[in-house]
């Protein structure tokens, strides 16, 4: 192998999905925060089950596209 095969495609690397996945993660903290004020356990649960979904989604878009 030489050097340009070990290197990584940055062409690959899509910045929507890099911005989708901060804002989402930045969403649900604050979502998590509200809930944990208000006491309410499943807006936490829904917010906790919708984070691990997005991020999975987007996973395996990111794995099809390569």
């Amino acid at each position: 192998m030489n050097q340009e095969d070990k290197r990584m495609s940055y062409g690959k690397l899509r910045p929507q999905i890099a911005l989708a996945i901060i804002c989402a993660t930045l969403f649900s903290v604050i979502a998590i925060l509200v809930g944990m004020s208000l006491g309410a356990v499943e807006i936490v649960t829904a917010v906790i089950g919708g984070i691990f979904g997005f991020l999975g989604g987007v996973s395996l878009k990111v794995l099809e596209n390569e």
